[in-house]
């Protein structure tokens, strides 16, 4: 079902469809607090957001590296991770931000929000007609206005839309970036690979999961663990088969906190090669997706490893 759009034309990515009964794709209790009826876990590994940067940085400065966020575009955790990130990974390592953009014209540039007022008045208009907070749809607009000001200025990313026309034809819209991206969609488009029927004949292939498609080598995910823990509570579909093993491991916020972790996950060569000493392979049912642990000391070998990744 799709609901209003954001100020950027994009839509919910986690509520395109509900399959009622049908939920093989969960990711439940990353806190580490629920049970799990007795079901063995799939334990992946915690480093801390110091050691991921390390990583990332090093090899953005001489690989091509696009991060794709996942984000709800009801709450603010997909921007307010992306503007971490981008406190120590500025333009000169990736100096494109992209946005998801449903309903822009295929002229519309992505540029800094000039209307603050305005803008938050919009957030506040569509909170009310889907029932959501209002506080909530502050916050959100605010760290929105936040991510647009990393376009030009002192920043000086790169903005491009991705999904107009209810993601007709990505391919054609990332063909047209040149460089690295940092790309906030909605987290359905990084966690499915089944179109929900009513979007048959409008939304294409490559749109679900995107990062699979476009760019697969190169790419890497990242979801917020709060997107999560609401994934798990609401009915979500299989993401069908995909080739290849998918690499995962847990990253813990700053000053190691829980409250701002993130997944990342992958399966192409830049996944191998910054965490194939560290990252395990994650279950395609990830209802049993172990919980975020305490960060294991740098591995010694790291180094060593990603050389052997061409």
């Amino acid at each position: 079902r799709w609901i209003s759009p954001d100020s950027a034309g994009s839509v919910d990515g986690l509520n395109l469809y509900v399959y009622v009964g049908n939920n093989p794709l969960k990711y439940t209790d990353p806190t580490g607090h629920g049970k799990t009826d007795g079901a063995e876990e799939n334990v992946i590994n915690t480093i801390g957001l110091n050691e991921f940067l390390t990583r990332v940085k090093g090899h953005a400065s001489t690989n091509e590296l696009n991060i794709w966020i996942g984000e709800r575009h009801s709450e603010p955790s997909g921007y307010k991770l992306l503007l971490a990130l981008t406190e120590s990974i500025d333009s000169s390592f990736i100096g494109n931000l992209v946005l998801e953009g449903v309903n822009v014209s295929e002229s519309q540039q992505l540029v800094p929000i000039q209307d603050l007022e305005g803008f938050r008045e919009s957030e506040i208009q569509k909170a009310n007609l889907t029932n959501k907070s209002i506080p909530k749809a502050l916050e959100t607009a605010n760290y929105k206005i936040k991510a647009s000001r990393l376009i030009g200025g002192k920043h000086n990313f790169m903005g491009s839309f991705i999904g107009r026309k209810r993601w007709a034809n990505p391919r054609s819209e990332i063909s047209r970036i040149t460089g690295s991206l940092f790309a906030v969609v909605g987290a359905a488009h990084l966690l499915t690979a089944i179109i929900p029927e009513e979007c048959l004949g409008v939304m294409h292939q490559d749109a679900l999961p995107v990062q699979d498609h476009l760019r697969p080598d190169t790419s890497i995910a990242l979801i917020p663990q709060k997107i999560i823990s609401y994934i798990s509570e609401v009915s979500f579909a299989f993401r069908g088969n995909n080739s290849g093993v998918e690499l995962a491991l847990w990253v813990r916020g700053k000053n190691n906190t829980i409250d701002d972790a993130f997944l990342v996950v992958g399966r192409g060569k830049a996944m191998k090669r910054l965490f194939s000493d560290i990252a395990k392979p994650i279950l395609t049912d990830l209802s049993q997706l172990g919980p975020i642990r305490g960060p294991l000391p740098c591995a010694a070998n790291y180094h060593a490893i990603k050389e052997t990744f061409v």
